[in-house]
């Protein structure tokens, strides 16, 4: 049986911080542990984060959320699993399931939790449904139709503009000679973030998250920022941004269609790597996308490191509601009222 034992909340996320950034350079949002109040505050979900031990050192940080009768790391993010601190001769798929095992066994409370580690005890059970996201293959079935791409960050913004292609470089350049303008904040860009991203969503026939998901996020977590496109006070583009020990991610991307022959975008992401960089960042993530999709290579004019992204799962992937073309169809032409109200209600349980 696994030992569990149950952390202070406060003092547990300190020591969850220390030890992560001693390995940053593996980090990426999934692991920030302020998610932990937006997981059961926003979406009343079972957030566990487990601080494992070998030989009572640290040994890795396990964040995984219970969603109904299944487990998943992370939803909505991309990168869980297990974030290694030290080499522990033990598969990273029985140290998951004997994890998950404890949890259903002890019938635990959502929290964080030491998890003391031992090759006698790990058992390789068939559990209720796990989905762990993550660079590397686990369990017998996984897709593979996803990919982050990173930018490896230089120290100072003039060498890393220099790391851009000349063509890219102009398109920044024409951006800002076309009258575009970017702001940063918090609260006061949501409702012209949440307009932009509303309508581009509807346009792609995909159900919005919608405006009180986004607030929770930026309540619950304290590294989240948005950063607003403008032409004359006009809002054309939006940017959803987190970062987590010099890991910054564009979380979620949105512009106006009409709009971008202006290249709105280059000039978003531009100045978001730009604050990235002026705070030390190491990394900025474009986020997830589809390999071989237009946003995948519009990706690829950027200095990009490709990491194919693996969605493990212990069962045989059902049938979603977001492959559906028909569904898609339908949803672009419903009216804007209609699929703002609907939207959030579907959107938040398609992790």
């Amino acid at each position: 049986m696994v030992e569990l034992q149950p952390l202070d909340l406060r003092t547990a996320t300190e020591q969850w911080n220390t030890l992560a950034f001693k390995v940053s350079s593996s980090v990426t949002i999934a692991f920030h542990p302020e998610l932990f109040h937006f997981y059961t505050t926003h979406l009343s979900l079972s957030p566990y984060y487990f601080i494992l031990y070998s030989n009572d050192k640290p040994a890795g940080l396990f964040p995984v959320v219970k969603t109904g009768n299944s487990f998943i790391s992370m939803p909505h993010f991309s990168g869980g699993g297990i974030l290694w601190l030290n080499e522990v001769g033990l598969e990273e798929q029985e140290i998951i399931v004997h994890t998950i095992e404890g949890i259903i066994k002890e019938n635990m409370d959502s929290g964080f939790y030491r998890v003391n580690l031992s090759a006698e005890e790990m058992a390789t059970k068939k559990l209720t449904s796990v989905e762990i996201r993550n660079f590397n293959p686990l369990f017998g079935e996984h897709e593979t139709n996803k990919a982050i791409c990173l930018i490896n960050l230089k120290k100072k913004e003039k060498e890393q503009f220099k790391q851009f292609n000349p063509n890219l470089r102009r398109k920044i350049n024409k951006a800002l000679r076309n009258g575009i303008e970017i702001r940063k904040g918090k609260e006061d860009l949501l409702d012209d973030f949440s307009h932009v991203y509303n309508r581009n969503m509807h346009r792609l026939g995909s159900p919005t998250l919608g405006k009180e998901f986004f607030k929770a996020l930026l309540s619950s977590v304290n590294e989240t920022m948005i950063f607003m496109a403008y032409q004359k006070n006009k809002p054309i583009g939006g940017s959803f941004v987190m970062w987590y020990d010099g890991y910054t991610e564009n979380t979620w991307f949105s512009t106006v269609e009409k709009y971008n022959k202006f290249y709105t975008s280059y000039l978003l992401h531009w100045e978001t790597i730009r604050w990235a960089v002026q705070n030390g960042a190491h990394c900025y993530s474009m986020g997830r996308s589809t390999i071989g999709s237009g946003t995948h290579n519009y990706k690829l004019q950027w200095p990009v490191e490709v990491k194919p992204l693996y969605f493990n799962r212990n069962f045989k992937s059902k049938l979603s509601l977001k492959d559906q073309k028909w569904a898609i169809k339908i949803w672009k032409v419903l009216p804007p009222f209609l699929v703002d109200s609907l939207g959030p209600v579907i959107a938040k349980r398609i992790y």
